[in-house]
């Protein structure tokens, strides 16, 4: 079907706007039913035969109604040509566009192939655009509900069931049947991949009829053409085929609701939709052409088999109506993501001249606030310069680096387990694919973990962000813990009654993951110690080596997908071999103390920076620290102390120090600092009073209690730390 655009655009009035709303909205509804009816019409009547009797009905229309339109150019040979050229894609996209429909039926084809070209246009710039991110983020949506089409949509019908005669008479059919099934994946989601294809060619016919209604004559002239050339072409395809026996459906019965599809679907719906283009301002038109038709579609999608519906049509006199391909969650799901999507994109992207008075400056000159879309004004950056900037920012370090290796090693063979899988109906290897994918999440997080943790300091967050990594440590911690306890409850259940185990190509696919994760173990295995150093002095040598907590609890996750592996080699062998069932929930059992054992210093060490607090050996180092500042010369107190791990190995201070009137205040400073800093705290904030300071305050209170300066370090041998911290 041709997408209508529009090259001219006059000023209509908000009455006018609104009376071409509610009419668009009523020829899309009309257009939705005959959606349905086309449905329903093509169990009975095949692809060929509906295209040729809608063109042949649409010349008709058009040699009764627009008669004095076709003699007024005279074609060239290489206009004629590009005519013809143009007409074929519109006929692929048609016989594709209805098989299609054939697959996945009349409310999921609405809800991807009806957003228009101008509107899918909209969403590839906003991919690329640097300056309207409003489109990116309705780029998104878009993407979201073919997610959730694909992924949520639960609609197991087969069209085969449908369609049956057309497999051994249709070969446009059977070809794409055969292909469509060859993956293994149900017919409405095949038939979902073929609507995004057309998807594509709809914007290459878009672009293309731009282009070519300039040398035609206006783009009513070229859907004309094209409409006439295409009955032209399919006229003797159809009679050869009728001759050798394809075409044996008589569509005389069926001849009313041919002109119904015919007059609203194909003729009514492009005039209607090219004519409210070029009286609305940017893409308004197609916003609500597709609401209208997608919000309707799920209506009749619930209603389509009620009474009322079936009198709409007497098609299918004594035969029920559609009841496959209705209704599913994931389809409403879907429909409000293509529905917010298609509204966003839809916004003007020029600025409004027009601007809200907020009040006079100093000048008295009137101030205005401009209506520009704040979400375009929401970021200057468009999807592909953040994914380039968040990609150059992982291969600039190794842990990084090595974490986006084995993510892409592990997804890699997570789908050809998947692929391989479905070829072979094998569910052990569909189920580890699906393992594999979950466990990188964990990869996914550490990722994201390790490069925020780069990113600089803000307002926002004045510390940066270090303690992303603990955290994402921290959340990997447990969640391996939670694997643990499950293991350890089924590994418990199954030692008191070994059930018996298949192990068809558990061996394998054992073997196989065990060698993965052992890539992983090598990459990753050197990255979780984050940075040491040492010092010497008088009466101790101190080392400090601080793990990255993030690049552990990764690692500690591969680990035990490793472990895993080598349980499973073991237990396969054993019941192989041996038939020692038993042998499996053993070793579930000593994969999972280790684990335990493993994990509880990461858990207890991230635990341990969330809340603020030290290690005992952490403690010792900066009490001697906070001993030798006090020890300073011309230091008389020290107080008000706050020390803490702020990332891993990350320890920041403050503190203040109360010294003598004659002491220099930075020379005090620079001398901490570098003492803090020896032993292992990377930042510190120091702030230096002295004595008069504090006599100073005594005289103000006159005569009262009279105020002490806080007591020295030394002083106080029951010092505690933790009055520090």
């Amino acid at each position: 079907m041709t997408e209508g655009f529009s090259t001219k655009r006059m000023k209509t009035t908000g009455g006018e706007v609104c009376r071409l709303g509610i009419a668009l909205a009523s020829v899309k509804i009309i257009k939705c039913i005959g959606f349905f009816e086309s449905y329903d019409l093509l169990k009975s009547v095949s692809i060929l035969q509906f295209i040729f009797v809608v063109k042949m009905l649409s010349s008709l229309f058009f040699f009764l109604i627009k008669r004095s339109v076709l003699p007024t150019i005279r074609l060239k040979k290489s206009l004629a040509l590009k005519l013809v050229q143009h007409t074929c894609l519109s006929l692929l996209i048609d016989f594709l566009y209805l098989f299609g429909l054939t697959l996945c039926g009349p409310l999921r084809t609405i809800l991807v192939y009806e957003h228009a070209a101008p509107i899918l246009m909209a969403m590839i710039g906003g991919l690329f655009s640097k300056a309207n991110y409003a489109r990116t983020r309705g780029s998104i949506l878009f993407f979201l509900g073919i997610i959730t089409l694909l992924l949520f949509d639960t609609d197991v019908f087969s069209q085969a069931d449908s369609f049956p005669d057309k497999k051994d008479t249709n070969f446009l059919f059977n070809f794409l049947y055969v292909t469509s099934s060859a993956f293994g994946v149900a017919d409405h989601k095949s038939g979902v991949f073929l609507l995004l294809f057309l998807l594509i060619l709809k914007v290459v016919h878009h672009s293309f009829s731009k282009r070519l209604s300039l040398q035609v004559g206006g783009n009513n002239k070229l859907h004309i053409y094209s409409t006439f050339f295409s009955f032209l072409i399919l006229t003797p395809v159809y009679f050869v085929s009728s001759f050798n026996g394809y075409q044996k459906t008589n569509i005389s019965s069926n001849i009313w609701s041919l002109i119904f599809i015919t007059i609203f679907v194909f003729v009514t719906d492009y005039y209607a939709q090219n004519y409210t283009a070029g009286k609305m301002e940017g893409l308004y038109s197609y916003k609500i052409g597709y609401i209208s038709i997608a919000a309707f579609a799920l209506v009749l999608g619930f209603q389509w088999n009620h009474p009322a519906a079936i009198a709409i049509s007497k098609a299918h006199a004594g035969e029920s109506r559609t009841q496959d391909h209705i209704m599913s969650g994931g389809v409403v799901v879907s429909a409000v993501f293509f529905m917010l999507s298609s509204d966003i994109l839809s916004w003007s992207g020029q600025k409004s001249r027009k601007g809200n008075f907020v009040g006079y400056s100093s000048e008295g000159t009137p101030i205005h606030s401009f209506a520009e879309n704040v979400l375009n004004r929401a970021s200057k950056s468009s999807v592909v310069n953040t994914s380039q900037s968040f990609f150059k920012q992982i291969f600039e370090r190794n842990d990084s680096r090595h974490i986006f290796y084995f993510l892409c090693l592990n997804l890699s063979f997570a789908f050809v387990e998947l692929f391989w899988g479905v070829y072979t109906n094998s569910l052990g290897l569909v189920s580890d694919s699906f393992h594999m994918m979950f466990d990188s999440t964990s990869l996914v997080l550490g990722l994201v973990a390790s490069v925020m943790s780069r990113w600089k300091p803000n307002r926002s967050f004045p510390y940066g962000f270090g303690r992303v990594e603990v955290l994402s440590g921290f959340v990997n911690s447990l969640f391996l813990l939670a694997v643990a306890m499950f293991l350890v409850y089924e590994g418990s259940m199954r030692l008191m009654d070994p059930p018996q185990i298949n192990t068809d190509k558990l061996l394998t696919v054992s073997v196989t993951g065990f060698l993965v994760n052992l890539v992983g173990a090598y990459l990753l295995g050197h990255n979780h110690h984050h940075h040491s150093h040492s010092h010497h002095d008088d009466h101790h040598h101190c080392q400090h080596t601080h793990e990255n907590i993030n690049m552990r609890g990764v690692y500690l996750h591969i680990l035990t997908d490793l472990l895993g592996s080598v349980g499973v080699i073991i237990s396969a062998i054993c019941v192989n071999k041996y038939q020692w069932y038993i042998a499996d929930p053993i070793c579930t059992l000593f994969i999972a103390v280790f684990i335990l054992y493993s994990l509880v210093p990461l858990l207890l060490k991230s635990a341990s920076i969330l809340t603020l607090s030290l290690s005992s050996h952490d403690r010792k180092n900066v009490e001697n620290a906070l001993k030798k500042i006090g020890n300073l010369e011309g230091v008389t107190s020290l107080h008000s102390c706050r020390v803490w791990e702020h990332g891993s190995g990350d320890f920041r201070a403050a503190l203040c120090l109360t010294v003598h009137e004659h002491v220099t205040e930075q020379r005090i400073i620079t001398q901490a600092t570098s003492l803090l800093r020896e032993h292992g705290v990377n930042t510190c904030t120091i702030q230096v009073e002295k004595d008069d300071y504090y006599q100073h305050l005594s005289g103000l209170k006159m005569g009262s209690e009279e105020i002490q300066a806080p007591r020295s370090l030394n002083a106080s041998p029951n010092f505690e730390f933790a009055k520090l911290i």
